[in-house]
């Protein structure tokens, strides 16, 4: 409620629309990106989506606890903030 007018929510069903979308914005430091792993029957994913749109330091990527678990999930797992589905309603985001 607090930054209501400020802020923008989007909201995507296809990974696809969401890097177009993304990467048609000129400033990228005004978009925090959150993603889920998963994108159902698509045929990239979260991580696909995070580095088609160079957000490695503004997302988090939220997944099943099992793959938050896993000590290497890839080899991209360094620049990934991932956090479990279970986790996403106690996540605090703080806009400056």
């Amino acid at each position: 409620k607090e930054y209501e007018g400020d802020i923008e929510v989007k909201y995507f069903t296809k990974g696809m629309k969401a890097i177009e979308y993304i990467n048609s914005i000129e400033d990228k430091s005004k978009v925090f990106l959150i993603v889920d792993y998963e994108l159902g029957k698509q045929t990239i994913n979260g991580i696909n989506v995070i580095e088609k749109t160079s957000m490695y330091d503004r997302h988090i990527l939220v997944t099943n606890q099992y793959l938050c678990d896993m000590k290497n999930f890839n080899e991209k797992a360094q620049f990934l903030k991932m956090f479990p589905k279970s986790y996403l309603n106690d996540i605090t985001i703080n806009v400056k």
